[in-house]
């Protein structure tokens, strides 16, 4: 129960924002908690508290699934936007987009474009995600930007794990890869 009162209370304290990462915790111990008490109370063993625990590992191991697909995706993306940029001839590749496709841009060495900071020069490459993407907010001038390639990445898979963020099935009719010059 102390260890139950703990994750409670560093669910509030820990966090300025209700986050899931902050109820798993509670989640584990109340798991436990909740099979320490079954046992005790001499419930009959049988089918029904495996059933639960067999469905619960199917579910947590499909999400788990999901994710590490969408990871792919943004991971992809980002990689094959940096790679397209290092084959054009001159210029500097810039992206706006964040969370996992921002983590994998940088890696591939991809520069973030920071509204109000950054200055975009003539040749330059501008990576931008499609709209259900998280990304900065820039406003371009017409005219400043051409469009130049649009390429996507796709995988099998119709879900995503978190909702506007994540794109799985299809990463892009529009972007994910958008290059502009």
């Amino acid at each position: 129960m102390l260890w139950l009162g703990l994750e409670i209370a560093g669910y509030f304290v820990l966090s300025p924002f209700p986050a899931v990462r902050r109820v798993q915790g509670i989640a584990v111990v109340s798991v436990l908690l909740i099979g320490r008490l079954m046992s005790r109370a001499g419930l009959p063993g049988g089918w029904r508290p495996r059933a639960v625990l067999a469905a619960g590992i199917v579910l947590g191991l499909g999400y788990y699934g999901v994710d590490l697909l969408d990871a792919r995706a943004q991971k992809l993306a980002a990689e094959q936007s940096a790679a397209w940029v290092r084959r054009q001839t001159s210029g500097t590749g810039w992206y706006v987009g964040h969370w996992g496709f921002q983590y994998y841009a940088e890696r591939a060495g991809l520069q973030p474009l920071v509204p109000g900071i950054s200055s975009l020069h003539r040749d330059d490459w501008l990576i931008v995600p499609c709209s259900r993407v998280d990304q900065q907010k820039i406003q371009i001038p017409d005219g400043f930007v051409l469009a130049f390639a649009t390429w996507g990445v796709s995988d099998s898979v119709p879900f995503r794990t978190v909702s506007g963020y994540y794109e799985a099935g299809r990463l892009s009719s529009r972007s994910m890869a958008h290059a502009s010059r």
